[in-house]
């Protein structure tokens, strides 16, 4: 009777090894998709970041939901949330991060851990200068500066349009 209870715990270890084995490859195969996709997305400009959290320069991180930033051809679509101080702005406080607008300067560069963009754009109330880290799993890194308000930085995920 041990014999058959050491040979049963021996031939569940073994098929619960395979099982493990199947399903990493599966992920890793899911996470190579991802980055061609990803990586397609980012060089034809269209790709959209849902942002997660917050980190002005001046006060806490925040975690935030229902805000995002897309690049689709030669136009940005900054749905973001401003928290800082602003040195100008228009009566009633302006739009803040929250406006569409066209790119008049777009830099990309791959670097080893990361697709580095620098996206200049500009509206009717300031400049700004959007800089974003995509790295291959998907979470990015974004950095906004413009002439009037304080520098903010976000983090999220990058998608496919």
């Amino acid at each position: 009777m041990r014999n058959f209870v050491l040979i049963l715990c021996a031939v569940l270890m073994q098929l619960s090894c395979t099982v493990s084995k199947e399903a990493a490859q599966a992920q890793h195969t899911e996470q190579v998709k991802l980055e061609k996709e990803l990586g397609q997305a980012i060089d034809n400009r269209h790709f959209t970041i849902d942002v997660t959290y917050m980190t002005p320069m001046r006060g806490a991180p925040q975690s935030i939901s229902g805000h995002s930033l897309t690049v689709k051809g030669d136009t940005i679509i900054s749905q973001l949330p401003y928290f800082g101080y602003v040195t100008s702005a228009p009566y009633g406080g302006g739009d803040g991060l929250n406006f569409t607008a066209k790119i008049t300067g777009y830099k990309q560069e791959t670097t080893k851990k990361c697709v580095r963009l620098n996206i200049e754009t500009r509206n009717t109330e300031d400049t700004y200068q959007y800089m974003v880290e995509i790295y291959p799993n998907g979470h990015t890194f974004i950095s906004v500066t413009s002439r009037n308000r304080d520098q903010i930085s976000f983090t999220g995920d990058a998608s496919p349009n």
